[in-house]
């Protein structure tokens, strides 16, 4: 569906916190300041799409919008090539309208048409967008709980039936402004367990499971309040947010379970259930750990998906979500790490610092999927010596055809900024992942440098000499090399016809010949 299986999520959530102050999680990380070396970083470790928003409240002024604040975001993904889902309401809406209120959807569809319009006109490919992110959870932060604006307390149920038939009149809007548009609809999968085996906990805890945490879903596809006007064609993709805290016991609901509670089941259970229940595309729109246990998640997270696809169940992507640690939405002062990035405060500036863990067992869960390389052509984004990266825009042309392999190459043609012939190398041995490129104006200039080349002396070139790659390791990197040369004869015959190129033939155990 994506252009990858892994996709990011910027945090965008706006509006007034439980203390009635304003957030704008956009603005507090800078990201609508680092937009485009924020998406440079992702292209660099082969993510091409996110989860952006286009903020309502900064928007829609009494009516009239101003999509200023959307422009960056568009030409960003426009000049990296990316995927987007756009969020149009993640919590904040304008301070003049009333989530209550009989106007609401209508103004909130006129906003959805005006958005996808704008988004469509600018971005000709196929669009998605979340129309309400959350909703179950804002209906219980914002409705029963006091959390968020309104700030209503014992109004839940009705805030969640307002928010249904919100985005219901939001998808009819945004697919008359955008007809090849795909709605997300995103909301929470919890699960919660009895406190005791007192028959009405037990009722509770399976209401909650089998009834409750459906609703929004339900309503939208027309299993449950029909008269809205729910269809399954409105669900469409099914996005399921789902984070260490969705598993609880009754009556703890700030207390989740345990790692090694026996009562929390794997998130493949909830994921397996939720498109049974709707049979839709599912993707995983939000997950993330706290601080050292990032790089476990993606491990499980990455079993869980080649468990999930064996069984055919279509789970089309997962998006690490927040991308960028950020300020806790009712404690400013408080950063939570739970992004591939955290951010620190140098010279007044948020610097983005890599977390070394979680970025190495995300290099491994992509090479588990093979659906990462389905790009053939587009922007390629990759790393060379120095501070910019080699950004050129052309085509896959050939790649090595086993994605799991020590030795990973992909021939490139690009042709703008400057027609090149670009060898990408991905070697890996462990945790230990060396990227190189090699690029030549002239395929026989190009073969040449990779002659001369081999796994080994490719990791020592980087730094990376004690690396041992064994003799199958090269034996397929000579295949690979050769096989590369054949195909590449189809698109330029003339060029490599003059060109005689025999693989160098490594010594025994990984050494230089």
């Amino acid at each position: 569906m994506f252009r990858s299986f892994y996709l990011a999520g910027f945090e965008c959530a706006t509006g007034y916190n439980m203390h009635g102050e304003w957030i704008d999680q956009v603005a507090a990380t800078e990201h609508d300041l680092h937009v485009d070396a924020d998406y440079t970083r992702l292209a660099e470790i082969g993510i091409h799409a996110v989860r952006e928003a286009i903020r309502w409240p900064l928007v829609d002024r009494a009516g009239r919008y101003d999509f200023s604040t959307v422009q960056p975001f568009v030409n960003a993904a426009l000049r990296y090539d990316f995927d987007v889902i756009w969020d149009l309401f993640h919590y904040g809406y304008p301070d003049d309208a009333d989530p209550f209120s009989t106007a609401f959807s209508e103004r909130f569809a006129e906003y959805c048409h005006a958005a996808a319009y704008f988004v469509q006109q600018r971005m000709p490919r196929v669009c998605y967008f979340t129309p309400v992110n959350e909703p179950s959870y804002l209906a219980w932060a914002a409705g029963e709980v006091g959390r968020f604006a309104p700030h209503a307390r014992g109004r839940g149920f009705e805030l969640k039936v307002a928010l249904a038939r919100a985005a219901l009149r939001g998808i009819a809007a945004i697919r008359d402004a955008c007809p090849n548009a795909r709605i997300v609809n995103v909301d929470p999968v919890c699960r919660v367990v009895p406190n005791s085996a007192d028959p009405a906990a037990v009722e509770h805890a399976r209401k909650f499971n089998d009834e409750w945490v459906f609703e929004f879903w339900d309503m939208v596809s027309g299993r449950m309040m029909p008269e809205m006007g729910g269809t399954r064609d409105n669900l469409d993709i099914l996005g399921l947010n789902y984070y260490w805290t969705n598993q609880w016991e009754l009556g703890r609901e700030g207390v989740p379970l345990a790692e090694d509670d026996p009562r929390r089941v794997p998130l493949s259970d909830l994921v397996r259930a939720a498109w049974q229940r709707y049979g839709a595309e599912v993707v995983i729109t939000e997950t993330s750990a706290l601080g050292e246990a990032r790089a476990p998640w993606i491990h499980e997270l990455s079993l869980m998906a080649e468990q999930l696809l064996d069984e055919a169940v279509p789970l089309d992507g997962i998006c690490l979500y927040p991308i960028l640690s950020m300020p806790e939405w009712h404690a400013r002062g408080q950063w939570a790490r739970m992004g591939l990035w955290d951010l620190e405060h140098d010279q007044n500036v948020l610097q983005r610092k890599a977390f070394a863990p979680m970025l190495q067992a995300l290099r491994a869960a992509q090479r588990r999927q093979p659906r990462e390389l389905n790009i053939p052509e587009g922007v390629f984004t990759l790393p060379r010596t120095g501070n910019a990266s080699l950004v050129v825009y052309g085509k896959l042309l050939w790649q090595s055809p086993e994605r799991q392999s020590a030795c990973h190459i992909r021939l490139i043609r690009s042709d703008q900024p400057h027609r090149l012939w670009v060898a990408a190398v991905e070697l890996c041995a462990g945790d230990t992942v060396v990227e190189h490129v090699s690029t030549a104006a002239e395929l026989p200039l190009l073969f040449d440098q990779l002659r001369r080349m081999n796994p080994a002396r490719i990791a020592d070139e980087h730094g990376f000499g004690a690396v041992i790659f064994d003799e199958a390791s090269h034996a397929r990197w000579n295949r690979d090399v050769q096989a590369m040369v054949d195909q590449a004869r189809v698109f330029e015959t003339t060029a490599i016809a003059e060109t005689h190129f025999v693989p160098e033939t490594p010594t025994p155990g990984g050494g230089r010949s």
